[in-house]
């Protein structure tokens, strides 16, 4: 059994007190939230994604998308961009089986560290590559209109909408985005010890040292 001293265990308790604390995290809905529109079954595409930038460094763990779905599996993908209209190198990607209980954010872990001033886009898809098949029910509110883009949503910028899969990336042309979110994970913020903790881990510190020369 290993003893631990009375002075070594004020230490460890110390620095347990002043550890810092747990990543925060926060959902972003990354749309304009002015001109809702209803996505109907039957007229989703392959897919649905943004175009956007970011304005400072931020990290995510998560993309949902706020639908009906048919229960089965679908893929975020995250793919760099020029401008926010195109989609260009696939930079992450992540899959599971969502969907099935009703109009609500269907949500995919997925782990990605944006840079500050780059452009990217988000699609999700189908995992099959479907077409026009994995709305179960119309979803009031599962678009919205780009005429009110470009807006800003904290770190996030949205400035278009785009249909198509991994396989038809570029039909910016059309006039809806889907009412995605990410969710995004900031690191605790380094916090300098009180002046009163550094003379207290010193005086705890000698004594320890005091008793070990005893």
């Amino acid at each position: 059994m290993i003893k631990v001293s009375s002075c070594t265990g004020l230490i460890i308790a110390a620095l347990l007190a002043l550890a810092p604390a747990q990543s925060e995290a926060a959902s972003v809905i990354l749309t304009n939230g002015a001109s809702p529109v209803t996505a109907n079954a039957g007229g989703e595409g392959l897919g649905r994604g943004i175009g956007f930038q970011v304005n400072e460094d931020v990290s995510i763990d998560s993309v949902g998308i706020f639908m009906d779905l048919v229960q089965q599996s679908y893929d975020v993908q995250i793919y760099s961009s020029t401008n926010g209209s195109n989609a260009g190198t696939l930079l992450a990607e992540a899959s599971a089986v969502v969907g099935g209980a009703g109009a609500v954010f269907n949500d995919i872990a997925i782990s990605f560290d944006f840079v500050a001033t780059n452009f990217y886009a988000i699609l999700w898809q189908p995992s099959d590559l479907g077409f026009a098949d994995w709305i179960a029910n119309a979803t009031p509110g599962g678009y919205n209109n780009d005429t009110n883009l470009p807006n800003t949503v904290g770190a996030f910028t949205v400035l278009d909408g785009f249909e198509g899969n991994e396989n038809s990336l570029n039909n910016f042309g059309n006039s809806l985005h889907p009412t995605l979110r990410v969710n995004t994970v900031e690191p605790p913020a380094a916090v300098p010890l009180p002046a009163g903790a550094v003379l207290l881990l010193t005086g705890l510190g000698l004594l320890a040292f005091g008793r070990r020369r005893a």
